[in-house]
């Protein structure tokens, strides 16, 4: 949410277009690196610390031991990530043709259309954790997502602008600022008391039918 904030309010209160271009410049630099740190800081820290959460005592010690071996199963998330690398520049290819022909407005499919067609396996993958009262694991599937784009994919992607000399500011539009607050503060109140029921679901796929029409129409 800062990342979001901080380069807005400098854009929306700052008058010296010159000191202005380059603050953002410097300030969305930064944030990259700090966004990246912070990323790998979580990672080291759910890989390592917290351990226990993902292994839900599934292990050797109480006769549960892993179906394939670590070589064989990077092996096949390195195959899947290859194919879902040509489906993703196949669907790109697409979406233009798709913005041309049904007029659709580019955001809305950025936002809503290409996620629900990307994120497939993953809102199975959660929705059956749940099923089966994993739901640390599911939670973790579905808020590791968005932290993913936002913390890792984002900052790489302004970190190799700036390496081919095309550097990109990080700044969205106020409503879309808007709407990445709302929907952390909507995540917390859903997850903060470790628990959950079927109204608070119903109350995020309001809110996300909500986003949608005013996408639509942003």
């Amino acid at each position: 949410a800062l990342s979001l904030i901080v380069p807005l309010a400098l854009k929306l209160t700052h008058d010296n277009p010159a000191k202005l271009e380059q603050g953002l410049t410097v300030l969305s630099f930064s944030i990259a690196l700090i966004m990246l740190i912070i990323y790998s800081t979580g990672l080291i820290v759910s890989l390592i610390a917290q351990r226990n959460l993902f292994l839900e005592h599934e292990s050797a010690e109480n006769g549960r031991e892993a179906k394939w071996p670590l070589r064989y199963a990077i092996g096949i998330l390195l195959l899947a990530g290859s194919f879902i690398t040509i489906e993703s520049e196949l669907l790109v290819a697409k979406v233009e043709h798709a913005v041309t022909e049904l007029k659709l407005p580019e955001i809305f499919i950025g936002i809503i259309l290409v996620p629900i067609l990307g994120n497939g396996a993953e809102y199975t993958a959660a929705v059956l954790m749940a099923i089966r009262n994993k739901v640390d694991i599911s939670v973790e599937i579905a808020v590791g997502s968005s932290m993913q784009i936002a913390m890792f994919v984002a900052p790489m992607l302004i970190l190799f602008s700036f390496a081919l000399g095309r550097p990109l500011i990080y700044v969205y539009d106020p409503f879309e600022v808007v709407a990445v607050i709302s929907a952390i503060f909507l995540s917390l109140y859903v997850f903060q008391d470790g628990k959950t029921y079927w109204l608070e679901g119903a109350l995020l796929i309001f809110a996300y039918l909500l986003y949608g029409v005013a996408f639509f129409f942003i």
